[in-house]
């Protein structure tokens, strides 16, 4: 008897319908898919015995927590999606592109709910009513990374199905180098590594007829660890005085070839300084909060 081999997986997904070997993600994770049923707990009472506790499970209700782990790659060209745009969409993100210039996101006011088709070594499942939850990481040496976090409804069989030939995303990784420029309130910071969250509260609805999730709010925060210049307790005093700082990440440089995390209305929550290999370094932790509408942050591909 054969084995089935987890290196035979491939994921599709679109919020734009049925997705198709154009709507690959190129993931750094086996994606498996282990759905999970409702169940109904009730009691059989009236023969005096004691043991009159009892279950079903309600297999139409049947849904899938996964995780999608990806490498953080150029779009290869200015002005074009990436090929992890609709992982953006579906987790409440808007997308405005710029004709060879730019490709925007940024929180949503309607949020597009995910399909996404999971193979396996030649068998497929179906998931529907996807959304999902961002952090996007990264430390200086490595490549940055993004993972998603993603809830959707499926069916507790799985289909026999070949696996479709796919193109995988080959696009450059974008790698964090000393070179760059990581600015907090327009000032060059030495930072280290850098996290930052969407937050989002992800809602459920079962109702006849729909089965689905939504974002149904947010709360993205971002933290930066950096070592610390001898004498420099800004990020005290910012702390104190509850000042808001624009913060800019940029990863990679050059046409195509670039990523930018700006949140320009940072309110301090937290900050902490330890000792790391003789250094002291500081992490500092922001709400990105907005100014008007859903300005908390962008994504900027350019």
């Amino acid at each position: 008897m054969a084995r089935q081999l987890s290196d035979k997986n491939t994921l599709l997904f679109s919020t734009g319908g049925v997705p198709t070997a154009g709507d690959v993600i190129t993931t750094n994770n086996d994606i498996i898919i282990n759905p999970k049923t409702k169940s109904a707990d009730y009691k059989d009472k009236g023969n005096g015995a004691s043991g009159n506790d009892k279950t079903l499970s309600i297999p139409d209700w049947t849904t899938v927590d996964f995780p999608v782990d990806i490498i953080a790659r150029a779009s290869g060209t200015a002005g074009v999606a990436p090929k992890i745009a609709e992982l953006f969409k579906a987790c409440g993100l808007s997308e405005t592109i710029a004709a060879g210039v730019s490709v925007t996101y940024a929180p949503a006011m309607n949020q597009a709910t995910a399909t996404a088709k999971a193979y396996l070594d030649g068998y497929m499942r179906d998931v529907t009513g996807i959304a999902g939850d961002l952090t996007i990481s990264g430390k200086v040496g490595e490549q940055a990374k993004l993972s998603f976090s993603l809830k959707g409804f499926t069916t507790l069989d799985e289909a026999a199905e070949a696996n479709p030939t796919v193109t995988l995303d080959q696009n450059t990784t974008l790698i964090i180098q000393s070179a760059q420029v990581i600015t907090v309130g327009g000032s060059t910071i030495n930072l280290e590594s850098f996290d930052f969250s969407l937050g989002n509260e992800i809602e459920e609805v079962y109702a006849i007829g729909l089965k689905e999730y939504f974002v149904g709010g947010f709360k993205p925060t971002l933290k930066v660890k950096a070592v610390k210049t001898k004498g420099n307790s800004d990020h005290w005093n910012e702390l104190k005085l509850n000042t808001k700082k624009e913060v800019i990440i940029v990863l990679g440089i050059g046409a195509g070839e670039t990523l930018t995390l700006t949140a320009s209305y940072c309110n301090p929550m937290e900050v902490a300084e330890s000792a790391d290999n003789k250094k002291i370094v500081y992490d500092r932790t922001w709400l990105c909060e907005s100014s008007a509408g859903n300005d908390n942050f962008s994504l900027v591909y350019t």
